[in-house]
């Protein structure tokens, strides 16, 4: 359990190392929360004995570890809100989409990858198994714009399981079973080592089902760890909102 002091340095440490991708030094920390050197160091350290923060060999400063984002993410995050001009977009995107199924959801995929600079992949509705001709992936190239996606090796191995669209089906299903009881469209996050499969262990996917009829499909991103989890989880969400406003109406207009 964090104390209020712990919870807020933990917070304000993976948020700047979100927006600047380098490891945050106890100096710059002292300055914003006002406290000592000594005291902050300390702090740290004893979020990196819980296993919240790493230090980089190369570097004084700390960086979050998957732990630390999981709780981040579950207990400290602050959802961001989408401005109208950004929701207006979206709606104007899909919109134009609407009277081809496998054209809205390939429009969705590109949309939320445009819009948060991740790798995305969506699933068609279906209340079976998931099948490859089901994903649709888009916005691969993103990667190679994160740092931490220089080692190629890693970007490969990241690729090659984004391009095996059965894996990502299977993915899916494993979710789909997992997801009893969750409202329609809830977001779920898999952090780092949370993911199954060893090429997504650098990664983190967050997934937002969508509902269509007695049917639901996944709309899904795939990016480092370091991701604006606040960001993608409100605008994930919205768009898979809309795909269910929008599916919903062609349904009842048939």
């Amino acid at each position: 359990m964090l104390d209020n002091r712990k919870e807020r340095l933990l917070r304000l440490i993976i948020e700047e190392y979100i927006e600047r991708a380098e490891p945050v030094a106890s100096r710059y920390l002292a300055d914003v929360l006002e406290l000592s050197s000594a005291t902050i160091r300390n702090e740290m350290a004893a979020l990196e004995d819980m296993g919240l923060l790493t230090q980089p060999h190369t570097s004084a400063g700390r960086i979050p570890s998957s732990a630390g984002y999981r709780l981040y993410v579950d207990a400290l995050m602050q959802g961001q809100l989408m401005s109208h001009e950004e929701r207006r977009q979206i709606d104007i995107a899909l919109q134009e989409k609407v009277e081809r199924l496998d054209r809205l959801l390939s429009e969705a995929g590109r949309l939320v990858a445009d819009i948060t600079r991740h790798a995305s992949y969506t699933m068609t509705p279906t209340e079976g198994n998931y099948e490859r001709e089901d994903v649709s992936v888009e916005g691969t190239a993103h990667m190679l714009e994160h740092p931490e996606f220089d080692d190629l090796s890693r970007v490969r191995r990241m690729i090659n399981y984004l391009s095996d669209k059965q894996a990502l089906a299977n993915h899916a299903m494993r979710w789909s079973v997992e997801r009893t009881n969750r409202p329609p469209s809830n977001v779920q996050i898999l952090i780092g080592p949370e993911n199954v499969t060893a090429a997504l262990q650098d990664a983190s996917v967050v997934m937002a089902t969508y509902r269509y009829g007695e049917s639901h499909g996944f709309i899904g991103l795939i990016g480092p760890t370091r991701m604006d989890y606040g960001a993608v989880t409100g605008k994930l969400g919205y768009i898979a909102r809309k795909l269910e406003q929008l599916l919903q109406q062609e349904e009842d207009d048939v």
